[in-house]
């Protein structure tokens, strides 16, 4: 897969981190808020949350420590985007979607 270097910008991550959150959960983006809980408020359960890290470290090639998300009751969406952004400083290599 090809990969290309991008940079972006926190609402860029937030969105991703919102599309790819929705995906897990069989839910529409748009009924994703930046402070709702995934496992409270959305309804994630620990297999969920593992889909959600993997499809993040995927596309931003970044590792996540899944121990850290497994431990962290009140993870939203808003604290994975921060996460993301504290790793990649606006600057990553994304894969591109073939």
């Amino acid at each position: 897969m090809e990969k290309t270097r991008v940079q972006i910008n926190q609402t860029n991550i937030k969105a991703v981190v919102a599309v790819v959150v929705a995906d897990a959960l069989d839910k529409s983006w748009v009924d994703i808020g930046l402070d709702d809980n995934l496992s409270r408020d959305l309804g994630a359960d620990s297999l969920d949350m593992i889909e959600i890290v993997m499809a993040l470290e995927d596309k931003y090639s970044i590792t996540l420590h899944d121990l850290t998300w497994a431990s962290m009751g009140d993870v939203t969406v808003r604290d994975i985007s921060k996460a993301i952004w504290t790793l990649t400083a606006g600057i990553l290599t994304v894969q591109a979607d073939a």
